[in-house]
């Protein structure tokens, strides 16, 4: 028996579609980071702690977003609940130019975030791997800060690469900040975000919202995204192309529009270069890197209203196109020296052409 559709068709067009059960075998878009706990600062304090209990600690992957303000210079790190005595190891790579002194593998009782000197402020995220049965391995990426403004000397924006290790196997119970160094302790607003990747959520409950998405259209050197509504943190996503053309990527934010030189500082390694260049006075939170055929970025930035934005990131550059050239390494740690407002417009910009059909910019937010 046939059951037709109105019109006497029986093929149905999408909008007639009610179910895809039985017929299309791809499933529902799914997974995401959901928040698992966060703990904002109230008053002043030393430690910052967050609870991680029941079906969230069998988690495999988790992100902590850390944003600290001190009340004097003061540096921090983080512990996990369940470890006990010197169980952490690490391996840092400080901007200002030396390996941490855990390089050669002393331990200690908690995972200090990276740098050779303390700060008024701190902006870090990290990623863990919560692998029943394993030991807990970690990536973290810090911008610090000291006095304001984006001049060079202590204005200059500072920071660290790290990887490290937990050798506890059992379970994290919990992940609680410490203020680890100097006088300062935390102040009103400081706060730690734990985010763990959940396979099943529907993007009902992701951390993450998309803010923007825009394509080169091979008509501008700049590409840019309307105003949307500004977000304490962001996560910004850049491919580019030209065709053949090489050319570089310079990442601008802004209230309402770009803002262009003299509103950026920054430190950046290139290829794994040891001390990162400084650079202050700049016109991109990612200038000074090669020209290249392709870029591919990824950076985290910390837009708390009436502070100076940080931003921190890695990047790739496709210099030579074949297989007998490798591609060169980026990371930043970089600071938009405005506190009036909040980030609310991203754009790249590039001084060679104009940016290919190719070319994406993503812009991802959360409070």
């Amino acid at each position: 028996m046939v059951e037709w559709i109105a019109g006497n068709r029986i093929i149905g067009t999408n909008a007639e579609r009610t179910t895809t059960t039985g017929f299309n075998p791809i499933s529902a878009v799914s997974g995401g980071w959901k928040e698992v706990g966060r703990y904002v600062q109230s008053g002043t304090s030393d430690t910052l702690p967050i609870t991680i209990s029941g079906s969230d600690q069998s988690k495999k992957y988790y992100m902590i977003i850390h944003n600290a303000l001190y009340s004097s210079d003061a540096n921090s790190s983080f512990q996990f609940g369940g470890s006990s005595g010197n169980q952490y190891s690490m391996r840092s790579e400080y901007a200002t130019g030396s390996q941490g002194n855990d390089a050669v593998g002393t331990t200690t009782d908690k995972f200090n975030y990276a740098d050779s000197s303390v700060h008024s402020s701190l902006f870090a995220v990290s990623h863990v791997s919560n692998i029943s049965g394993k030991e807990k391995l970690i990536i973290s990426n810090q911008c610090t800060g000291n006095a304001t403004g984006s001049g060079g000397g202590t204005s200059l924006s500072n920071g660290a690469a790290q990887v490290g290790k937990w050798t506890g196997t059992g379970a994290i119970t919990g992940i609680t900040h410490n203020q680890t160094s100097g006088g300062g302790e935390y102040l009103d607003g400081s706060l730690a975000i734990v985010l763990e990747w959940d396979p099943a959520d529907t993007h009902t409950s992701n951390f993450w919202t998309e803010l923007a998405s825009v394509n080169g259209d091979g008509t501008s050197q700049t590409l840019s995204t309307s105003t949307f509504t500004p977000k304490k943190f962001m996560m910004i996503q850049v491919f580019t192309e030209m065709g053949t053309t090489s050319h570089n990527c310079m990442v601008r934010v802004g209230t309402n529009s770009l803002s262009g030189s003299g509103s950026y500082n920054l430190r950046n390694s290139s290829n794994g270069a040891i001390p990162w260049s400084g650079h202050d006075g700049k016109t991109s939170l990612t200038d000074e890197q090669p020209s290249a055929k392709n870029h591919f970025m990824t950076l985290f930035g910390s837009n708390i209203s009436g502070k100076e934005g940080f931003y921190i990131g890695n990047a790739v550059a496709n210099v030579t196109t074949g297989s007998g050239t490798s591609a060169s390494s980026m990371k930043y740690a970089s600071k938009w020296a405005v506190t009036a407002g909040q980030a609310n417009i991203v754009g790249i910009y590039n001084g060679t052409g104009n940016w290919g059909a190719g070319t994406t910019l993503k812009v991802w937010g959360s409070d």
